[in-house]
C-alpha cells in the first residue's frame, strides 16, 4: 500500500511540475513582443543601413565610349578602332514617394566634331531592375556611322582631312540582357550604385551572371583601310558586308565594398565565356553563290563595374565607370572570288577578331527628404486618430 501511495505521490508532483513550467514558457512568449517586417529586416541585415525618404532628386550626366576594334588574329598591324561620334547625356531623377522618373537629354556634337568625324545616329535604351542581391539588366543598342580614332596610328596614305577616317554607313546592332546575383547578405550592390542603402562595414561576395546578346555588323563601303587588306582579306571581299552572331555566356567573379563611414568604394569584376552561334556570308567551292553559314564559337567574356560614393542620408554622390566586352572572330577558308576563277588560300594569319567594348561612365550628385514612415508607423498613427 505504501508503495502504491509513493507511485501517486511522484506522478502528482511531476505533473505540477510540468504545468509549472509550461506555464512559465508561455509567459515568456506572452512577454517577449513581436517584430515588425522593417525590424525584422534590419536585425537579418545587420550590416545594412536602410534609408527611407519620400523625396529625392539626382541630376547625372553619362557617356557611353564605345568602341569597335578588329584586330588581325596574328598582331601584325595595328587594330583598327572605330569609333561612334557621340557626346554624351545630361539629366536626372526624381523620386515622388514611390514612383522613380528618369530623364536623359542626348547632347548634341559641335559642328567641328560633326564635320571632322562624322555624324553617328545612334539609339541606346536601358532598363535596369537592381535589388540587394539580383540585377536584371536589358538593352537596346543601335549606331550608324563611325570613325576611325587611331588614324594617326594607321598607315593611311594621304591623310588630309577627316573624311578619310569616316565610315557613315557602318551599322553596329544589338540587343541583350544579363541577370547578376550576390551571395553573401552583409553585401549589397544597391548600395554602391543605386545608393538606395548604405553598408556599414566593408564586405565582399562571389557573383554569378547569364546572359545573352545578339549582334550584328552592317557595311557598305570598305571598312578596313588599304594597309590593312592583307591582314583582314576576308573582311575585304566583294560582297562580305554583314555579320552576325548570337552569344549565351555564363560568368563567374566577386564584389567587394571598402567602406569608410559614408565613402565607399565598389569594383566587381566578372569573367566568362559563352556559346556563340556566328552567321556571315560566303561562297566556297560547293557553295559558289553567298549563303549564310554557320560557325559555332567559345567566345571569352569580361565585364568590369566600379563605384566610388559618398552616401549620407540626405546628400549623396556617385562616380561610376563600367566595361563589357562582346566580341567574335572570322575563321575563313579556300573562297573564290566573286567573278573570277581565283582560290584563295587563307591561313591562321588571316582570321579577324571583332571586339565591341561597351564603356559607359557617369557621374551624379542628389539629395533626399522627408522620412519614409513603416507601415507599422502608419497603422500606429491611424489608430492614435481615431
Amino acid at each position: 500500500m505504501s508503495f502504491v501511495r509513493c507511485f501517486l505521490l511522484s506522478v502528482i508532483i511531476s505533473l505540477s511540475f510540468s504545468v509549472i513550467a509550461q506555464e512559465s514558457e508561455k509567459k515568456k512568449k506572452e512577454e517577449k513582443p513581436k517584430l515588425t517586417k522593417e525590424e525584422k529586416k534590419k536585425k537579418r541585415l545587420k550590416n545594412i543601413h536602410f534609408i527611407n525618404k519620400n523625396f529625392m532628386v539626382r541630376p547625372a550626366y553619362s557617356l557611353q565610349s564605345n568602341n569597335l576594334q578588329i584586330r588581325d588574329k596574328a598582331g601584325a598591324g595595328t587594330p583598327l578602332n572605330y569609333r561612334p561620334n557621340v557626346w554624351g547625356s545630361a539629366g536626372g531623377q526624381i523620386k515622388l514617394g514611390g514612383v522613380v522618373l528618369t530623364y536623359m537629354y542626348r547632347l548634341p556634337a559641335s559642328e567641328e566634331r560633326t564635320t571632322n568625324l562624322g555624324e553617328t545616329n545612334y539609339q541606346n535604351i536601358g532598363i535596369n531592375i537592381q535589388t540587394r542581391y539580383i540585377g536584371l539588366n536589358f538593352d537596346y543598342i543601335n549606331y550608324k556611322g563611325f570613325y576611325l580614332a587611331n588614324a594617326d596610328d594607321t598607315p593611311i596614305l594621304p591623310i588630309t582631312d577627316g573624311a578619310r577616317t569616316q565610315l557613315p554607313d557602318l551599322n553596329y546592332y544589338s540587343i541583350g540582357f544579363h541577370t547578376t546575383v550576390a551571395f553573401k547578405k552583409d553585401f549589397s550592390i544597391n548600395a554602391g550604385f543605386s545608393q538606395t542603402e548604405r553598408m556599414k562595414k566593408s564586405a565582399g561576395s562571389f557573383m554569378l551572371r547569364v546572359g545573352d546578346r545578339y549582334t550584328q555588323i552592317k557595311y557598305e563601303s570598305a571598312i578596313i583601310p588599304e594597309s590593312h587588306y592583307l591582314l583582314h582579306r576576308k573582311l575585304c571581299e566583294p560582297g562580305f558586308n554583314k555579320i552576325t552572331y548570337n552569344t549565351t555566356y555564363i560568368a563567374l567573379g566577386a564584389g567587394y565594398s571598402w567602406v569608410k563611414g559614408y565613402f565607399s568604394f565598389t569594383p566587381i569584376v566578372l569573367f566568362g565565356a559563352g556559346i556563340q552561334l556566328l552567321g556571315y556570308e560566303e561562297h566556297t567551292r560547293s557553295n559558289p553563290r553567298f549563303v549564310n553559314n554557320a560557325h559555332l564559337k567559345l567566345p571569352f567574356y569580361f565585364a568590369y563595374k566600379n563605384a566610388i560614393s559618398y552616401n549620407h542620408d540626405n546628400f549623396f554622390m556617385r562616380v561610376v565607370w563600367s566595361a563589357e566586352m562582346d566580341r567574335t572572330q572570322i575563321k575563313p577558308k579556300g573562297v573564290y572570288k566573286i567573278n573570277t576563277p581565283e582560290e584563295i588560300s587563307y591561313s591562321y594569319s588571316d582570321n579577324s577578331t571583332l571586339s565591341m567594348f561597351y564603356l559607359n561612365s557617369e557621374v551624379s550628385i542628389g539629395f533626399r527628404f522627408g522620412e519614409k514612415k513603416t507601415k507599422a508607423e502608419k497603422k500606429a498613427k491611424k489608430a492614435s486618430k481615431k
